[in-house]
């Protein structure tokens, strides 16, 4: 009975440190969630992205917008409805309709391929703006603060239990006191 005693105390500190090493990890990934929203995020410019002209072939409003045009085969998709600068102009878009779009210029090799879907930046069809670089950046920008913030709030909760069981198992708390 005494050595069931003596094993009792060392397997719950080693839990402790089990507990305190996964509460860091998850620290380790909020935080690294916090600054990878905040780069995937970051402020579009028109040096970051390319403009095109195409031909309206097909409107599909499945998630919000998805549009194909003669002259590429992937899907341009509007991905924050936030963005959408004049909601009639949108709506009125049609077949056959010439349209100015922005894409980052990292999917610029995605557009030949039926397979890809590419956020759509920009948008104006003749000289209505539908949505402009600046209105998404607005709206990337809410999302960027709210998402760091977030992940940091988690991150922080995560760190403050992880502290809090590594000084558990180095006993620092947790000790009863006989009085």
């Amino acid at each position: 009975m005494d050595y069931i005693q003596e094993i009792k105390p060392k397997t719950k500190k080693s839990k402790a440190l089990i507990l305190s090493f996964v509460c860091f990890l998850f620290t380790a990934m909020w935080f690294g969630g916090a600054i990878g929203f905040y780069f995937i995020y970051s402020p579009i410019s028109l040096n970051s992205t390319k403009e095109y002209i195409g031909t309206i072939k097909s409107i599909q409003p499945i998630t919000f917008y998805s549009i194909v045009t003669n002259e590429h085969k992937a899907k341009i998709m509007i991905t924050r409805e936030e963005a959408v600068f004049d909601m009639v102009a949108l709506a009125g878009l049609s077949i056959g309709d010439e349209i100015s779009f922005r894409i980052r210029k990292g999917d610029t090799d995605k557009l030949d391929n039926v397979d890809e879907t590419v956020e759509l930046l920009a948008l104006k069809v003749g000289d209505i703006d539908i949505i402009t670089l600046e209105k998404y950046n607005k709206v990337s920008g809410k999302m960027r603060l709210t998402s760091t913030i977030g992940f940091s709030i988690a991150g922080t909760i995560f760190l403050a239990f992880a502290v809090i069981t590594l000084l558990y198992h180095k006993g620092v708390i947790g000790k009863r006191r006989k009085i």
